[in-house]
């Protein structure tokens, strides 16, 4: 396995460790480095953080930390597609965004205190704003064009400084938002042949769960029979470590 000095994490709540009672310990990303005999992992990741999020604080670590580059391994796992970073003018500064927790009221709560929105400016411009958005100016076909061009952009600009970059499935599903949490949901061959030719043609280190699940969560949903659709526990993050560790001897001797 080559030698890296620092290991760096991004993505959204599974990657956090949301809900593991001691996540800087027990998520993948402290195991994977366990290995590597690195004392921490650096954890850029946030719960309910969007693939925009992500991409942002690639971009802006790999920037501020090009020295670090050539020592270092990053691991992306890529979250569901209807999320969003907003940018508040009210704050200066961007907050999270889910499409389908629009009027959830622990998201409106969440959203009107970190973006300085009052509850009625929320009624009344936010939730309009969104609604056509959803409605006129966004699907599904667009945040996978947007998203692969992101992939692309951030991989190219990794490999100028020598950076590894792994990338990863954890919540990301390229159907309609509405079937993203239901198990049952399968991709078609043809999309698992289209994401085959997306990485080989772009040489991106992507590594896939088993069986071409589509991602973490269906994974875990198919190999324990326990899973809910809950965050990853002790076990699952365990599971996950070995086998992404697999792939990783294999990517980089």
């Amino acid at each position: 396995m080559k030698p890296y000095k620092y290991l760096i994490t991004n993505g959204c709540s599974f990657t956090h460790g949301a809900t593991l009672p001691q996540a800087e310990l027990q998520r993948f990303g402290q195991l994977i480095a366990n290995k590597l005999n690195i004392d921490n992992e650096i954890n850029l990741s946030t719960q309910g953080g969007s693939n925009d999020r992500i991409v942002r604080t690639t971009f802006d670590w790999i920037t501020k930390n090009k020295d670090k580059c050539k020592d270092s391994l990053m691991i992306i796992g890529l979250t569901e597609s209807f999320r969003e970073d907003v940018w508040s003018n009210n704050i200066n500064d961007y907050i999270k965004f889910q499409h389908p927790n629009l009027e959830e009221p622990v998201d409106v709560q969440y959203f009107t205190e970190t973006s300085g929105i009052t509850d009625d400016e929320y009624k009344e411009f936010v939730i309009p704003y969104f609604k056509t958005k959803l409605l006129f100016f966004l699907n599904e076909k667009f945040l996978k064009q947007k998203l692969h061009r992101d992939i692309v952009l951030i991989d190219t600009y990794a490999k100028k400084f020598g950076l590894d970059i792994v990338w990863f499935d954890a919540l990301l599903d390229y159907g309609n938002w509405e079937w993203q949490t239901h198990f049952v949901y399968e991709y078609h061959e043809w999309v698992v042949e289209e994401k085959d030719k997306f990485i080989k043609d772009n040489n991106l280190n992507y590594f896939k769960f088993p069986n071409n699940e589509k991602n973490w969560k269906k994974y875990m949903h198919n190999v324990d029979n326990s899973y809910r659709g809950n965050h990853p526990n002790i076990e699952q993050h365990q599971h996950f470590s070995e086998i992404l560790w697999e792939y990783l001897n294999e990517k980089f001797k």
